[in-house]
């Protein structure tokens, strides 16, 4: 039965996972994230269509398996993107799903920037409002492999509590 993590019980809380994808839109692409505390992952990427992209984001935390270091970590964007990886850490690989707008979709070099520059927030903030309105997703599976975990937070810089999540 899946676990849902929270700070006493999640052994994800201060690990720095880099990752590669080896196709991702025809792109090799290198990331990194920091599962920082029990709601906040923060992440880069460093290759691929959102290269430069850096960003944190509220996370949710899973355990899938009790015999398996197997964990689902998901969260929502501001710009509506939606992510789900499922991250095996013994076989150090991730398979993930990914949900797009078509304009994000389409437009990958818009969506590139740093989430504590208050204008690419904003800007990030506009691309994604979507008035309530219902919005075409264009669904993207992903698969990574983990190339080193280690503790802390890398040269990644850490949330504070007065960076907003949306």
């Amino acid at each position: 039965m899946p676990t849902f993590l929270t700070a006493s019980n999640n052994p994800l809380i201060n690990k720095h996972f880099v990752y590669e994808f080896d196709n991702l839109e025809g792109y090799k692409a290198r990331y990194e994230a920091w599962c920082q505390s029990e709601d906040t992952i923060v992440y880069k990427m460093h290759g691929g269509p959102f290269k430069g992209r850096s960003a944190y984001q509220k996370a949710f935390y899973q355990k899938l398996s009790d015999e398996d270091e197997i964990y689902l970590v998901s969260w929502i964007e501001e710009v509506g993107t939606s992510v789900s990886l499922c991250m095996n850490l013994k076989e150090k690989t991730i398979t993930g799903f990914l949900s797009f707008s078509p304009g994000h979709y389409r437009n990958w070099e818009v969506f590139r920037g740093d989430k504590w520059d208050p204008e690419t927030l904003d800007h990030w903030r506009k691309l994604g409002d979507f008035d309530n309105k219902p919005v075409h997703r264009i669904p993207y599976k992903v698969y990574a492999r983990i190339v080193e975990i280690t503790e802390g937070p890398g040269d990644l810089k850490a949330r504070t509590e007065a960076d907003p999540f949306f």
